[in-house]
């Protein structure tokens, strides 16, 4: 059985604190950038043309 100290917790949380910023992000869709930006128009419309296949 675990006895709960103060100090017991304060260590248990400075552990996983230190892993926060550690975890790995993956998954999700790769990056494009933002070429829509380049192309001056809409975010929307760039994936409507790209998918019609105008671009």
């Amino acid at each position: 059985m675990r006895h709960f100290t103060p100090a017991k917790f304060s260590k248990s949380q400075a552990r996983k604190g230190v892993k926060g910023g550690k975890c790995s992000k993956g998954g999700g869709r790769p990056s494009i950038g933002e070429p829509w930006l380049d192309l001056g128009i809409s975010r929307a419309t760039y994936f409507r043309k790209k998918k019609a296949g105008l671009l």
